[in-house]
């Protein structure tokens, strides 16, 4: 099957480039299999749709190209290429394998677009870097044929239903940072396209967009907005390549079907970036994070940006050079925040306002605690962002000084809606990450090594917090926990590694209880959860015992096992393997046969 391919593709494309390919250092790019890392399993049904009808097209449309083509055939192939990938990748994004089968198959056709445009162009051989690359393309896509159709002769999958988009799983808060890691690295190449003015700025140019587009597939996380995002950014990569391709090649603006591709692909990534990107911090803004809370209103509108109470915390927290003065501005400080946040208005300008003053209180606090265990200025992380606070503050108070400053909230008062379902996944998510990343650094501390390591962590995650929260409820309430908890961990150890006693030390006691409330308030959201999906108890029927997977396939990882008789907990018996919590929260997958409501004889 491999040959067959791979001789069928290279004869119709590549025939011109062989000699090419084998002097010059193949791009090995690295395909990793999409399931492995994390997408839905494909049903018999998908594969069977992937293998057999997507795959056979693909071939049927690089067929239809020559070397002895004109340009305006040329254009009509580009035309054809791009209407196939709208026709089918759609119903491809769904699934493991059929992810992959759709990244693969957008790359063989667009990059057969370009092949043949810069060899009309009369480039070198050895300067058609798209040749070399759709050469592990072509590799990669005979393997997966291969994998798919051994997949399909042995009945595997016959018992798993169709994969839906809501199957995809949401990013979590790292994942976000990833996608939007290679999103940055995606407008860096982009924008080098502006300089392009001679043919031969373009062969440089190809070679960097093929190094995204490896690094892309390398590292692409496996969740649905990152899929739709790197593909929307895959497509641009690939429309670009095929526009410069053709425009060399003679084809004219007007006759290249790649121009309005690009255009499009352009305004539409570039608009999620302004979207999705964590808003910009606007010094002397009422709304210096920018916010998507609802707005303040003017009754609504106490700011207590220049309250006496607040200007008195930070001149104690600035003074607080011992250990016994930090410990009792601590205990102060505690109750200032509780009181700070008591009388604050759920609306954008208030909680942003309260959110920075808690900030600077804290940051000064953490400065304070990070001097005594002895860190040097330079390394003070905290005592740098506390100096850009003082004087974000004295340009806040200047604004509120201003008449009119009040002129543009709204005269109605806006509401804080509660969060819905994927709004909680979202936040979930964000949780799970900062029990992961934050927490876990927090408790590792033993040193000044560990805690100038946990404030680097903790900065950087707290940059991002405030524009990933979703705008309702309970992403605020947990937002500023888990914002009260890492800052206040910063103090804790500070003062800790400085030799504080753990009894005299009100930053460790509130972040504990603090983070306390925050895992019971999860814990319950999850008990919530199953007590709304309708969780039932099941008994095992299989003998001697039943397997329990990660995942709802065979192929899955096993995760553990129940006996024949034991009952389990189902949370969603709607699909042919059913979805269990075990006891310690986590969940898993049995195969629907091996149990049952009644409970088994024998």
């Amino acid at each position: 099957m491999r040959c067959c391919l791979l001789t069928r593709l290279n004869g119709l494309v590549m025939r011109a480039y062989l000699l090419c390919l084998l002097l010059l250092m193949v791009v090995v790019v690295p395909f990793a299999s999409a399931q492995e890392a994390g997408f839905p399993a494909c049903s018999w049904a998908e594969l069977t749709y992937g293998r057999y009808t997507v795959a056979p097209d693909l071939l049927d449309l690089v067929e239809t190209v020559s070397l002895d083509m004109d340009t305006a055939e040329l254009a009509r192939f580009g035309e054809k290429v791009l209407q196939w990938r709208s026709d089918m990748l759609p119903s491809l994004m769904t699934c493991a394998e059929n992810i992959r089968l759709g990244l693969l198959t957008s790359q063989i056709g667009t990059d057969t677009a370009s092949i043949l445009g810069l060899h009309f162009a009369r480039f070198p051989r050895d300067r058609i870097h798209y040749a070399t690359h759709s050469e592990a393309v072509i590799e990669a896509f005979s393997e997966y044929l291969d994998e798919v159709a051994d997949l399909i002769e042995s009945g595997e999958r016959d018992d798993l239903s169709p994969s839906q988009p809501e199957d995809l799983p949401m990013c979590s808060q790292g994942q976000a940072a990833a996608l939007m890691d290679l999103a940055g690295d995606f407008q860096a190449v982009q924008e080098e396209r502006l300089t392009i003015e001679f043919a031969g700025d373009l062969p440089p140019f190809i070679e960097k967009q093929l190094e995204w587009r490896a690094r892309a597939l390398a590292d692409m996380p496996a969740c649905a907005e990152a899929l739709e995002w790197i593909l929307r950014m895959l497509l641009l990569n690939l429309d670009t390549g095929a526009f410069f391709a053709l425009q060399a090649a003679g084809v004219s603006n007007d006759a290249n079907p790649f121009v309005e591709a690009v255009a499009n692909g352009s305004a539409r990534v570039e608009q999620w970036l302004a979207a999705s990107a964590p808003p910009p911090r606007v010094a002397g803004s009422l709304r210096p994070f920018g916010s998507h809370f609802p707005g303040c209103s003017l009754v609504q509108a106490y700011l207590p940006i220049d309250d006496g109470d607040f200007r008195t915390m930070l001149e104690k927290a600035q003074s607080s050079d011992t250990l016994e003065a930090l410990q009792t501005f601590g205990s102060e400080q505690i109750s200032w925040r509780a009181d700070l946040w008591k009388g604050l208005a759920q609306c954008a300008e208030a909680l942003e306002i309260g959110w920075f003053m808690s900030q600077l209180a804290g940051d000064l606090s953490a400065a304070a605690a990070l001097e005594l265990a002895g860190a040097e200025a330079g390394d003070n992380v905290y005592q740098q962002r506390a100096l850009l606070g003082l004087d974000e503050k004295e340009a806040l108070e200047s604004l509120l000084d201003q008449p009119g400053w009040a002129d543009g909230l709204a005269s109605e008062a806006g509401e804080l809606p509660a969060c819905d379902a994927r709004q909680a996944a979202q936040l979930e998510n964000i949780n799970a990450d900062f029990q992961t990343e934050l927490v876990g650094a927090a408790l590792k501390i033993e040193s000044l090594a560990d805690l100038l390591r946990y404030s680097e962590i903790h900065i950087e995650w707290r940059d991002g917090i405030w524009g990933t929260l979703p705008g309702c409820e309970d992403a605020l309430i947990e937002g500023l926990m888990m914002n009260i908890i890492a800052t206040d961990f910063a103090a804790a150890f500070g003062l800790q590694v400085a030799g504080a006693d753990s009894d005299h030390n009100p930053y460790m006691l509130q972040a504990l209880g603090v983070w306390t409330r925050l895992l019971d308030r999860t814990i319950l959201a999850d008990l919530l959860e199953s007590d709304a999906t309708g969780a039932k108890t099941y008994y095992v029927t299989a003998n001697p015992a039943a397997n329990l997977r990660s995942c709802a396939s065979t192929s899955c990882s096993i995760v553990g096992s129940a006996k024949r008789g034991e009952a389990i907990t189902v949370i969603d018996d709607s699909a042919d393997w059913y979805e269990i919590r075990l006891e310690n929260g986590e969940t898993a997958f049995i195969a629907g046969f091996l149990a049952s409501q009644d409970r088994p004889g024998g």
